[in-house]
């Protein structure tokens, strides 16, 4: 059964996540969905995109360590590969 999220849960991933000028408060949202996402025993792939997901949340908030936290847990304990684009300098996930 997927986790319910509320229509301004949704609107807040959109904002941080599709390119939209999210305000703090939206990414703090989308923050705690990602991190609440983890409490519910996710599949690998959900794990892996919560956690990523929630390292984004981090960079925008500027916390540079919950970032890193977050994205390390995704590689080294849930297996996402990361590629580094070299025109653009940026990371994306790469599913497995």
């Amino acid at each position: 059964m997927p986790f319910p999220i509320s229509n301004n849960a949704f609107v807040a991933i959109h904002q941080v996540f599709k390119g939209g000028k999210a305000g703090e408060a939206a990414t703090r949202e989308a923050l705690q969905l990602f991190e609440a996402a983890m409490q519910l025993q996710p599949s690998r792939p959900e794990a892996r995109a919560a956690l990523y997901n929630a390292g984004c949340c981090h960079v925008k908030l500027k916390q540079w360590q919950e970032a890193v936290d977050s994205v390390e847990e995704a590689v080294n304990e849930q297996g996402l590969k990361l590629s580094v684009a070299q025109e653009v300098g940026t990371f994306s996930g790469l599913p497995l």
